[in-house]
């Protein structure tokens, strides 16, 4: 079986909303890349770490997004998906 791996690009502020209306259509497998999250993880662990890639945590900078995994056959899926990334006005990269 194949997957896709779909990913909405969105701001930190904005991932609640985002979350909100995937569920409200049916998708509850998400995965929630926050930016500002990773920082504060940093911060509150900066015992534990010795290294951290610079290039990385540029990489990030200001980039949140939720992730969601389909088959690749399922196509009303990835409609459903379009439908909500329209109504929040935000593109979906495949």
């Amino acid at each position: 079986m194949a997957w896709l791996e779909i990913t909405i690009d969105t701001k930190s502020d904005r991932i609640n909303s985002v979350v909100t209306r995937l569920t409200g259509k049916g998708f509850s497998d998400l995965v929630i890349e926050d930016q500002e999250e990773f920082e504060e993880f940093l911060e509150g662990n900066r015992d534990y770490w010795d290294y951290i890639d610079e290039d990385f945590q540029q990489r990030l900078q200001g980039l949140s997004r939720v992730k969601i995994y389909l088959e690749d056959t399922d196509t009303a899926g990835l409609a459903r998906l379009e439908s909500a990334a329209q109504e929040l006005g935000l593109p979906l990269n495949v």
